[in-house]
């Protein structure tokens, strides 16, 4: 039986860093946080362009390797080449808009 990637602890390698773009209300990154389980040697990074949501989800109980980022999407992947393991784009900015910086930001052998 296989799991979702995001319920999974060994998807991303030791010392991971994530970023999912489009924060919303929190529920993608609830689950991206459950996956990791009990590890804590991962950075997840989660980017909402909304500064109301992003407000929002920043009041939320995240655990001390999570950082939310009021900004664009795009401009979190732009540049940022071989930067990240995992990149759950969930925003236009960096899925719809951008995808090659997106593409371009993931390591070697990572998932989008």
């Amino acid at each position: 039986m296989t799991r979702p990637a995001a319920r999974s602890p060994c998807s991303v390698p030791p010392n991971a860093r994530t970023l999912e773009l489009g924060t919303g209300s929190g529920v993608g990154l609830a689950w991206i946080v459950h996956g990791v389980g009990e590890r804590t040697d991962v950075k997840v990074v989660s980017v909402e362009h909304d500064a109301r949501l992003a407000e929002t989800a920043r009041h939320l109980a995240w655990l001390s390797w999570v950082t939310l980022i009021h900004g664009d999407g795009v401009d979190a992947v732009r540049g940022q080449t071989a930067s990240w393991d995992l990149i759950f784009a969930d925003a236009e900015g960096g899925k719809l808009e951008g995808l090659d910086w997106t593409i371009d930001a993931l390591r070697a052998g990572a998932s989008c």
